[in-house]
């Protein structure tokens, strides 16, 4: 245990779908830049709570953040809807 409340799962588990939902469907760049970063920050914070609790949860969380960015990184190659962040690697702008 975290030491979390547990009235947090719902909402949280809420978020992520939501966010997962807007990234796949992909309805503009700027939402899909949002449920980027919140995602990043709900996976950092996830893998920081775990760490620091001793417990070792923590493997799942870090591989889902490195699967995020690994996804912001890649998107602009897939999407139609270019995100003006998405060329992060080359260092250009859309």
């Amino acid at each position: 245990m975290l030491g979390y409340p547990t009235y947090l799962i719902w909402p949280l588990a809420a978020v992520k779908i939501v966010a997962a939902i807007v990234i796949l469907w992909r309805p503009s760049a700027f939402l899909t830049d949002f449920a980027y970063a919140a995602m990043f920050w709900h996976l950092l914070l996830a893998v920081s709570a775990h760490v620091s609790a001793g417990d070792p949860g923590w493997p799942p969380a870090l591989l889902a953040l490195v699967a995020l960015v690994v996804s912001f990184l890649t998107q602009n190659r897939v999407r139609a809807v270019k995100s003006p962040h998405g060329n992060v690697m080359r260092g250009q702008q859309v």
